[in-house]
């Protein structure tokens, strides 16, 4: 089985990430999904605007979270800050079975800003990050702020998903790290009331970069992509 890849969504609050990132899991077409849920919004039962349809069962505790990850179910696991490194040796185990038994997983980690600081990331899951992705598990990583995360991760991104930022230091950043002129970061707008969300997607293992938009029309996303030169 091939590597997997790591996918680094960034962008301010209500820029677009979310719809992103669903957006690529429903097109992966994946045999088990595992989420750090942090808002909660990919569970699919009970009630609000944050409850995602085409979601995952819903896990509150540790004993939830690993039954799923023995059966290799999908489940979206909404715990506290001092469950994020049980639930990263969980999603390395989780990545392992899938391996062993030829299935196609993902692993998604929301907000992560809110469980790991700047810097080297957290032991579990830097060892997630770094060696996870031989098992041919993909991961997923959102975050609003990338200067307030660690750097292990956004380091080994193979794609680095861009939305609207709202502070010029990370306009900066992303710029110096993807090549990427940050005044074409700093460009993209998200706004609500047309439904149209734009972003950047470059993939840095061959530097080919598109600019797009997301439109929410009715109960739909469209996403369209258009290559541009860097």
């Amino acid at each position: 089985m091939a590597d997997g890849t790591l996918k680094y969504y960034v962008g301010a609050s209500r820029s677009g990430k979310g719809l992103a990132v669903k957006n690529d899991l429903v097109k992966g077409n994946y045999d088990a999904v595992l989420v750090w849920d942090a808002k909660p919004e990919y569970h699919k039962s009970g009630t609000g605007s944050q409850v995602w349809s085409r979601g995952y069962p819903q896990s509150l505790s540790r004993q939830g979270l690993i039954s799923a990850v023995k059966r290799l179910d999908s489940c979206a696991f909404f715990g506290r800050k001092t469950d994020f490194d049980y639930f990263c040796h969980a999603a390395f185990v989780f990545a392992e079975i899938a391996k062993i038994r030829n299935k196609k997983a993902c692993i998604v980690f929301e907000e992560l800003a809110s469980v790991v600081s700047a810097g080297k990331a957290p032991e579990a899951f830097g060892d997630l990050v770094r060696m996870g992705l031989c098992t041919g598990c993909d991961i997923k990583i959102v975050s609003q702020r990338v200067a307030e995360s660690d750097k292990t991760s956004i380091s080994n991104a193979g794609i680095v998903h861009i939305c609207r930022t709202q502070n010029p230091d990370d306009a900066r950043y992303l710029s110096r790290m993807t090549g990427v002129p940050k005044e074409d970061i700093a460009g993209l707008l998200a706004d609500p009331e047309t439904g149209i969300f734009q972003f950047l997607a470059v993939d840095m293992r061959t530097n080919i970069v598109q600019k797009g938009h997301a439109k929410i029309k009715g109960k739909s996303v469209l996403f369209n992509y258009l290559p541009i030169k860097v």
